[in-house]
């Protein structure tokens, strides 16, 4: 018995290889084949396997998606590689961005639908969704006048060389000199204003800052002053002992009334009404968040498809377009594929790709954009016309059973008849 692993890789190739408008049909065979070469394997196991297939799937062929109505975000848009935002926690529900809504959206692989729109964040540039906007609008017009079912989507793709970053350039000696100046003013200024205040306030900053310097002075110093007082003490006159004696006496009762003043100060409550305006002084109301905006971008990503599906006549066919617009150089490089498939009484598919590539002025009007890109598509076109008419004369004839010496046909009725060798032989 196979491995069930390749066995659902094996799956998964003939997934990714579906024709056009035929995912369905294929699943649905792909869970019989699976299931007779693995009798153990049930549907779910088969459909778990098979999700990460389905999503590049989506994702390659554009598959058009009905978007859930929500405040004017309804609409078609397209399932990209470019529109997928991430997982979910869980990592089952896959995001895709819808840019025409500015919204994004749950996509399920397993039923190709959408669910949950929600809008983005951050929100789009304002600049840079006016460029985009006017791109998806000129493109959806030329996309309805010559696409059957034709869908198209314009996204807003992450672009690191726009805006451009400017070098700092470094200040000039003396502005760093004067600006380093000016601070330290500031500091100064700072710590005045800490400072002011009644004069029995400063008197307390000045006595601390005393007292401080006081204890940090080395005891030597301290014991060497004390010492050197006492001699002069003792070597002053009588007149003059007396004196600092008087003074001694003045200074202890300026102390002491300074001393009474600052604990009336103390002791004195503050006014009520202050008391008052403090407590109701309203807090300082907190700044609004700003809403967060993405980064903004002159790269774009153009995304069209066109499909059409006649399943009762057995063919399917889809034309989708990728084109990389970079808006600031003007530069266009686009690439189309087409797969047509043919199934009646056989299996005949067309699959082909075109790349081209343009160059505009800088920042080009969306007209001009869209205009290259209809040169450039009808040019693939003229191309496979040509294509289709050497068909009959080359490559349809040197499949064709050639005629024999006559140039006629064998009429095989009557090939009992014939002498061969006078008959064929032209004698």
């Amino acid at each position: 018995m196979a491995d069930a692993q390749t066995v659902y890789d094996t799956a998964a190739e003939f997934l990714l290889q579906s024709p056009p408008g035929e995912l369905s049909d294929v699943l649905a065979d792909l869970r019989t084949i699976v299931s007779a070469a693995l009798s153990s394997s049930s549907p779910d196991e088969l459909d778990r396997a098979l999700l990460p297939a389905l999503k590049q799937y989506h994702a390659e062929q554009y598959t058009v998606v009905d978007l859930p109505a929500r405040e004017g975000a309804g609409g078609k848009t397209l399932v990209t590689p470019v529109s997928r935002l991430g997982a979910g926690e869980d990592g089952a529900e896959e995001r895709h961005v819808n840019p025409k809504g500015a919204t994004s959206f749950v996509f399920d692989a397993a039923t190709a639908s959408a669910s949950s729109p929600r809008p983005l964040s951050p929100s789009p540039d304002s600049e840079t969704e006016s460029l985009r906007s006017a791109l998806e609008s000129v493109l959806a017009q030329h996309v309805a006048n010559h696409y059957h079912q034709g869908v198209s989507a314009v996204f807003a793709l992450a672009d690191p060389a726009y805006p451009e970053e400017e070098e700092e350039e470094p200040a000039p000696i003396a502005e760093v000199r004067q600006k380093e100046k000016m601070e330290g003013q500031d500091a100064v200024g700072s710590i005045a204003e800490d400072v002011e205040g009644t004069v029995e306030e400063s008197a307390e900053v000045a006595a601390e800052t005393a007292e401080a310097e006081s204890e940090a002075m080395p005891a030597e110093g301290v014991e060497d002053a004390q010492v050197e007082g006492e001699q002069g003490a003792e070597a002053a006159p009588a007149g003059e002992k007396e004196t600092k004696e008087e003074g001694d006496e003045a200074a202890e009762k300026a102390d002491a009334d300074a001393a009474g003043d600052d604990k009336m100060d103390e002791g004195t409550p503050a006014p009520a009404a202050a008391q008052d305006e403090a407590a109701t002084a309203p807090a300082p109301a907190a700044e609004p968040e700003k809403p967060k905006v993405a980064r903004p971008s002159r790269l774009f990503g153009l995304y069209l498809v066109g499909n059409k599906y006649n399943p009762s006549n057995y063919w399917t066919g889809r034309w989708r377009a990728t084109y990389t617009l970079d808006h600031a150089k003007g530069s266009l490089e686009g690439t189309a594929q087409i797969n047509i498939h043919y199934y009646e009484q056989g299996n005949v598919q067309l699959t082909t790709t075109l790349k081209s590539s343009t160059t505009l002025s800088p920042s080009p009007p969306a007209e001009a954009v869209i205009a290259a890109l209809k040169a450039s598509e009808s040019s693939f076109q003229r191309r496979l016309g040509e294509a289709y008419g050497e068909l009959s004369d080359t490559s349809f004839r040197g499949l064709r059973r050639a005629l024999p010496k006559t140039r006629s046909k064998v009429d095989w009725d009557k090939v009992g008849g014939y002498k061969l060798g006078q008959q064929l032989g032209g004698q």
